[in-house]
């Protein structure tokens, strides 16, 4: 649920975003159909924006009766395993436009936890990543001291400039052969072991 800078109040109900009135107590969608629609913000010109996860990965801006204006991120998202993209959202949740008219964008997701900042033309202006749950442990691999590792994320750490950025998510909790296997522990990292040409990872 939004209020928006008109007295109105912009909510999604089901797979439906649109306008609800208070007096009357009816929804009144001006668009449907979404894809695992899970909030919605508006800007100083009554526009609305809804993001959505399922197969779309992306935040959607709206005019006022509906009409898809822009969509920020690409369609899809990004993967939840492998490459980082940074031009991808995961699971975008909580949503804000601010008063330059950028879009924050919270994705309801840890690895990385990431904040991102849109500009109005749909271009991605910034990220941020973290906070980390308490006692995370880095960890690196003697073999590729570039990388450093926090939970199930890669960064390349340049050690000169002090500047690093996510790289690959390299592990989530899964099953293989009736088997639930975990992700890297917050607490304890996780352990490189390099023999006879193999990599191992123990977590």
């Amino acid at each position: 649920v939004q209020t928006c800078a008109l007295p109105i109040l912009i909510a999604v109900s089901s797979n439906r975003v649109g306008r609800y009135d208070l007096k009357s107590q009816t929804f009144t969608p001006i668009l449907g159909d979404l894809d695992e629609p899970r909030h919605v913000a508006c800007d100083a010109a009554g526009n609305v924006y809804v993001s959505l996860q399922g197969a779309t990965m992306q935040v959607w801006k709206l005019a006022p009766d509906g009409k898809v204006l822009l969509k920020y991120g690409i369609p899809g998202g990004r993967p939840a395993l492998g490459a980082y993209n940074a031009a991808g959202l995961l699971n975008p949740y909580c949503i804000a436009v601010d008063k330059n008219r950028r879009l924050w964008v919270v994705e309801a997701d840890n690895q990385p936890k990431r904040y991102s900042v849109w500009n109005p033309d749909g271009t991605l202006w910034k990220e941020f990543f973290g906070s980390l749950d308490y006692s995370t442990t880095g960890y690196a691999d003697p073999a590729e001291p570039a990388y450093i590792y926090a939970q199930s994320v890669r960064y390349r750490v340049d050690f000169d400039t002090g500047a690093w950025a996510p790289l690959a998510t390299i592990l989530r909790p899964r099953t293989e052969l009736g088997v639930t296997l975990p992700a890297t522990s917050w607490h304890c990292g996780g352990t490189f072991a390099n023999i006879n040409g193999r990599k191992f990872l123990v977590v």
